[in-house]
């Protein structure tokens, strides 16, 4: 046989076992490549050729700083944005899903892309009192062509932009794609608007989940809230003016500081203020993002939300100056108190019911 139809008798099986799915791509694409190099059809230099080859370590990057940008919560915490904005529509919410994935995907691959979104579309698909199945079709539409909004939106922009490159002809420009990828996207977006939205598969809609309830639930399983507790500190007290990683709570007292509320604001300012726009300031010093930082220092009349046993917080009352408060005076539930990863966490096991 010619080396032509060895080749093609190699792609094809290579073709066959990607969709078979039976061994690891990797171990597929290895073994393809070990194939053609004992067919001799390729020599040792150009088996090996690709693995310093600058778009295949373009592309690796890509893949990092795509998990880079979700671990650190980027991701996430756009996509909560988005979703917060759709404020109950449902309508609403797979437009700004829809544009938040092809702009994300823009940037770092799909497939992160739409990892990253589907738990805070899910989540807000409750919230809507809709499905999810409505929307994750469309989210992966969206971030398929917006995969072609940028140069590096996907992998075959950069390897078309190397050959160019590598034939002394011009190669794309980073924003080039946009002008067939920025009208595919709006297309995409009216499309399942106005039509694919109405094509998709009913699916039978379970009860919306009460979130605050399930939450209540999961901590008397997990015995949660019998342990949290609202720590003020008292004037005198030696906690004032130190940090926690000074402090050293949990050697020293085995708590855990989930939140750190800091004082009232009695600023001549902020009472001249209407009463919403100071309960909004209040609102916005009281909300975490995550945990506190270790080096946010404490000051008097602070109060801190802990973690731990009645003994380890009867010795930071004790020793410390602290006053302790009722959990729920400040009017929020037991969900309120969760960081973002334990909320995501219990969603998981909510919908694992």
């Amino acid at each position: 046989m010619s080396d032509m139809t060895v080749t093609f008798v190699i792609l094809g099986i290579t073709i066959v076992m990607f969709i078979w799915g039976r061994f690891p791509l990797d171990i597929v694409a290895l073994g393809s490549l070990l194939a053609l190099y004992l067919a001799d059809i390729i020599d040792v230099e150009q088996a090996l050729s690709g693995f310093s080859n600058s778009t295949v370590i373009l592309i690796a990057a890509l893949f990092i700083v795509g998990d880079g940008l979700t671990r650190t919560g980027v991701t996430a915490w756009v996509g909560s944005k988005l979703m917060g904005a759709s404020r109950g529509s449902p309508l609403r919410l797979l437009v700004l899903a829809m544009i938040g994935a092809a702009a994300l995907s823009g940037v770092v691959s799909n497939t992160a892309t739409v990892a990253a979104l589907i738990p805070a579309v899910v989540m807000a698909a409750f919230g809507v009192r809709s499905t999810p199945s409505a929307f994750l079709i469309p989210l992966a539409f969206a971030s398929s062509v917006g995969g072609l909004l940028t140069l590096t939106g996907t992998a075959p922009n950069i390897v078309i932009t190397e050959a160019l490159d590598a034939a002394n002809l011009r190669p794309f420009g980073y924003f080039e794609f946009a002008w067939i990828g920025l009208p595919l996207v709006v297309i995409t977006i009216v499309y399942m608007v106005l039509i694919g939205r109405r094509l998709l598969p009913a699916r039978v809609r379970a009860p919306a989940v009460n979130l605050s309830q399930e939450m209540e639930q999961l901590a008397d399983a997990y015995s949660l809230g019998g342990e949290l507790y609202r720590l003020r500190v008292r004037v005198g007290s030696p906690l004032a003016g130190s940090t926690l990683r000074e402090t050293d709570f949990g050697r020293r007292f085995g708590a855990s500081v989930l939140e750190i509320h800091p004082a009232p604001s009695n600023s001549a300012l902020e009472q001249w203020l209407p009463g919403p726009v100071r309960d909004r300031l209040e609102r916005l010093r009281r909300e975490p993002v995550s945990l506190p930082d270790p080096d946010q220092r404490i000051d008097h009349h602070d109060v801190v939300i802990v973690r731990g046993t009645a003994e380890a917080i009867q010795r930071l009352e004790v020793e410390l100056m602290l006053g302790v408060l009722p959990i729920d005076d400040s009017g929020r539930g037991l969900a309120d108190l969760l960081s973002q990863e334990i909320g995501s966490a219990a969603m998981a096991a909510v919908n694992s019911r």
